[in-house]
């Protein structure tokens, strides 16, 4: 299969974007993308690559024309030779596009992050959707999640531990506790302790987490008493080791209605 220029060329000039949306994938949790948004994403974003150098290159102008009173703009060749093979392409301009679309990416990524744009919509009562993500990426990434209770009845057990990192394929659940304590499903008996435990479920089993009501609480006096002595002394001491909660209750049966 040959190669035109004219695709080498598009492929070149559109380095910045294909750089940008392969830091915002990894940096964000996201559902999986079609081929077809993935190159849409890096067109946009190389075009807002370059853009952002021309307005660079337009604010310095400017600058020196008040310091110097000497006009000359700059107008970079992108638009021009993206279509034009007599015109070379610019590996400065690339160069300078690409180490604004690492900017750029992570800037985005934070706003995907911390759902800017929907806390603004939410605000403007536009939309009350939460994110891309389901909601067990989004249970699980909420600050006030730290400790938790993982119910795993197929297996006959209950997990208490810390909430280390999560993840979520198409097939499987999986999760990452420290400091675990490991209950019989049904409370009776002696738990066991380890320092930590992978966990893995098939999307298809049932998976029920459960957030400790003491946990909350004591978040909330954690972040409270982080406030109260940041203001008090003009900084922020690290957060101390907290408190496990109590123990599992057992689990609760499930009432069947008859039809």
């Amino acid at each position: 299969m040959e190669i035109s220029e004219l695709t080498i060329r598009i492929i070149i000039l559109l380095l910045p974007g294909l750089i940008g949306v392969l830091i915002i994938e990894k940096l964000t949790v996201h559902k999986e993308i079609s081929s077809f948004k993935y190159i849409v994403h890096s067109i946009i974003l190389g075009c807002l690559s370059y853009l952002t150098l021309q307005f660079i290159l337009n604010i310095v102008t400017i600058f020196r024309f008040l310091i110097k009173n000497n006009f000359e703009p700059k107008t970079i060749m992108f638009w021009n030779s993206l279509f034009n093979a007599e015109i070379p392409i610019s590996i400065n301009e690339v160069t300078y596009s690409c180490l604004l679309s690492v900017l750029l990416a992570f800037m985005i990524s934070a706003a995907i992050q911390n759902k800017w744009l929907n806390i603004i919509a939410k605000k403007l009562k536009v939309s009350y959707k939460y994110g891309d993500e389901d909601l067990y990426d989004f249970f699980l990434n909420a600050k006030e999640i730290d400790w938790v209770w993982v119910r795993d009845e197929a297996n006959g057990y209950t997990y208490e531990g810390h909430v280390n990192s999560f993840s979520e394929t198409k097939t499987i659940r999986e999760l990452l506790l420290t400091d675990v304590k490991v209950y019989p499903y049904n409370s009776k008996g002696e738990p066991y302790q380890v320092p930590a435990l992978y966990l893995s479920f098939p999307k298809n089993n049932p998976l029920f987490i459960e957030v400790p009501i003491n946990a909350l609480e004591e978040k909330k006096m954690e972040k409270a008493k982080k406030i109260t002595e940041g203001q008090r002394k003009g900084l922020q001491k690290p957060v101390s080791e907290k408190p496990r909660p109590s123990s599992p209750p057992p689990p609760r049966k499930s009432k069947k209605t008859s039809k």
